[in-house]
C-alpha cells in the first residue's frame, strides 16, 4: 500500500444475511481508515456509515453483521 491510501480492515464476523429480490445474501461488512484518521464501515449490501475512529467504525460494522444475522434468524 503507498502513502496516502486508505487502509482496510477486515472483519472477522462473517454470516449474517439480508434478502435481495427473493435470494438471500449474506453481508459481510468491513472498514475504511480515511486519511484523516476517521473511518468508515461499510457492507457488500450497501449499507455505510461513517466515524470518528477506526474503533468505532470496526464495532458498528461487526453490529451489522450481527443485527442482519439476527433478524434473519428470526424470520
Amino acid at each position: 500500500m503507498s502513502p496516502g491510501e486508505p487502509e482496510t480492515t477486515p472483519n472477522t464476523t462473517p454470516g449474517a444475511s439480508h434478502v435481495e429480490n427473493g435470494k438471500l445474501i449474506m453481508c459481510y461488512a468491513d472498514t475504511l481508515t480515511n486519511n484523516d484518521g476517521t473511518a468508515t464501515a461499510f457492507c457488500c449490501c450497501g449499507w455505510s456509515a461513517d466515524h470518528a475512529a477506526p474503533e468505532a467504525a470496526d464495532a458498528d460494522a461487526e453490529r451489522h453483521q450481527t443485527a442482519a444475522a439476527e433478524s434473519t434468524l428470526a424470520a
